[in-house]
């Protein structure tokens, strides 16, 4: 926007301030967040822990082809769930499935279309925490490509 447009903006604006008087409060509604912006705002109180206990194991050979389990031990639980296409299919089901960039501290499904799908917990920025797509060690990803992400279940009681 020109320089120019700006100052008729402006003028714009200080006629309807003007016309409506200085004494008179203006009151403006807030504008509704999205609805990710809403769950991400009731966000499961052990995110940050999930995420400082699945750095701690970046680089270690343990949970290989158990990613489900590694998710929920970030997450203080075990044996919730089968499988991540398990797992999955519940918060699909539930309708806690998202989509777009997946906050920190969240889990992030990816190769739904195999066996048992892969779950990774999410670091934000379109990384994550996985126990070892490339080799048997726990690296970081990423998640450009994935089946959605959902928060933890309430149920799960952190680290």
């Amino acid at each position: 926007m020109r320089l120019s447009a700006f100052a008729k903006l402006g003028t714009a604006c200080a006629l309807a301030l003007a016309s409506v008087g200085a004494a008179t409060p203006v009151a403006m509604a807030a504008p509704a967040a999205p609805a990710d912006e809403v769950s991400v705002a009731a966000a499961h109180p052990g995110r940050a822990k999930a995420v400082s206990w699945a750095r701690s194991m970046v680089g270690k050979s343990q949970y290989h082809h158990y990613c489900e389990l590694f998710v929920e031990l970030a997450y203080g639980t075990s044996g919730r769930y089968a499988s991540a296409k398990a797992h999955y299919n519940a918060a699909k089901a539930a309708g806690r499935l998202k989509s777009g960039s997946a906050p920190a501290g969240t889990l992030v499904f990816m190769f739904m279309s195999s066996t048992y799908g892969h779950v990774v917990v999410s670091l934000g920025n379109g990384t994550a925490v996985s126990t070892g797509q490339k080799s048997s060690k726990i690296e970081i990803l990423s998640t450009a490509s994935n089946a959605g992400w959902a928060d933890a279940p309430s149920s799960w009681p952190g680290r």
